[in-house]
């Protein structure tokens, strides 16, 4: 067996195993899961297996739509809804996150496809296709709740998946055992929750926050994936019937919105630890190569060289810093012929490469072959 028959058959028992999950899970308000993770499941597939592993979810979405649907054409309807939602969602994510490491502008464009655009169009599709067959009493709750599961099935499933390629080197003993604490901590506050009240959940919005942040910058992702579907689990392991339906969107909306807070500040935290780290590298590069490195600022003012630079001029550190570079000075007797043409070359492409007489600091003259690259910040400047 391939190793992308392997995959498909992975994708295929995932889905239907969060079918399965969300049917034995669903809230005591009839049609709607508490999460729909299969809808991340199908999502998180064809963004990592490609359009054609739509066709390994048919069974799964066949199956989801035998579970909610009383005859058979309202459930090949549904089928039909569940793998084209799954498509829209897909097309909406071009070039997300493409060496699997989800970055901060990757959770804006995972928040606009789903909650913001593919989410909020499914889930009014569904509530009419629902209402048509079977009228509903309080379609809008039913709808908010549905655009909610939706939503959270994509927050969780999605950047948990890819954490786990990307997170890898944090999942030692200690990360366990925080994880853990982290997480019963959640079940704690779930099972705090599921007595209900008329007023907005506060003890949900002091709970779910500080714990979603602590695991974005501590833990990752993987752990905040956890506790969320830990409480959303628990929500739904009994009737609400004193909470109600407002209640039950409530403590999902909280949810939904400590989940992205947390989805930012974990990809901007493992954004700017890879940051530090491709800096620290570029440092001993630029530090160790045994070339003369000279960076100079817009105005031709030397800003940094590396050692190699001093041991081939003769300039040390402190002599070179703050001074304008040689290379670019119109003043009389600069020793550079080839000025105007490499400064036009550098202006017209960005990189300049040639050979030109240079000056050590003793006064003695050599030839030099440089390299020169233009480096623009992210303005363009």
């Amino acid at each position: 067996m391939s190793l992308r028959t392997q995959q498909h058959l992975f994708l295929m028992l995932a889905y239907i195993c969060t079918v399965v999950l969300s049917q034995i899970f669903r809230f005591d308000h009839g049609l709607i899961d508490p999460v729909s993770l299969h809808l991340g499941v199908a999502v998180v597939g064809l963004l990592l297996l490609g359009s054609r592993a739509i066709y390994v979810l048919i069974p799964g979405a066949l199956l989801l739509g035998a579970l909610q649907a009383q005859t058979a054409g309202l459930a090949l309807i549904l089928a039909a809804l569940q793998l084209v939602h799954a498509l829209c969602i897909y097309s909406l994510l071009p070039l997300f996150a493409p060496d699997r490491f989800i970055r901060s502008q990757d959770s804006t464009q995972l928040m606009v496809a789903g909650p913001l655009v593919g989410n909020v169009m499914f889930a009014s599709l569904n509530m009419l296709v629902i209402h048509w067959f079977m009228p509903q009493d309080n379609l809008g709750g039913l709808w908010l709740m549905s655009w909610l599961a939706d939503s959270l099935g994509l927050l969780i499933v999605i950047p948990g998946v890819y954490a786990i390629f990307s997170d890898r080197e944090i999942i030692k003993a200690n990360w366990l055992i925080e994880s853990t604490l982290l997480i019963s901590i959640a079940a704690s506050g779930g099972i705090l929750l599921l007595g209900g009240h008329d007023v907005l959940p506060l003890e949900a919005a002091y709970l779910l926050f500080p714990l979603l942040v602590w695991s974005a910058l501590r833990l990752g992702q993987i752990t905040s994936s956890s506790a969320c579907i830990v409480v959303l689990l628990i929500l739904s392991s009994q009737p609400m019937v004193v909470a109600g339906l407002s209640y039950t969107n409530g403590v999902m909306v909280l949810l939904l919105i400590a989940l992205q807070t947390a989805i930012y500040l974990t990809s901007s935290n493992r954004e700017n630890a890879r940051a530090v780290g491709a800096a620290r590298l570029a440092g001993k590069i630029f530090e160790h190569a045994s070339e003369g490195i000279l960076l100079t600022d817009a105005d031709a003012k030397v800003i940094a060289v590396n050692p190699a630079f001093a041991r081939i001029t003769g300039y040390a550190t402190n002599e070179a810093v703050g001074r304008l570079s040689r290379i670019f000075d119109r003043r009389a007797g600069n020793p550079n012929i080839h000025q105007a043409e490499l400064l036009h070359t550098l202006a017209a492409t960005g990189h300049w490469e040639g050979e030109m007489l240079d000056k050590r600091k003793g006064g003695e003259v050599y030839p030099a072959w440089l390299s020169m690259s233009v480096v623009k910040n992210e303005l363009g400047q």
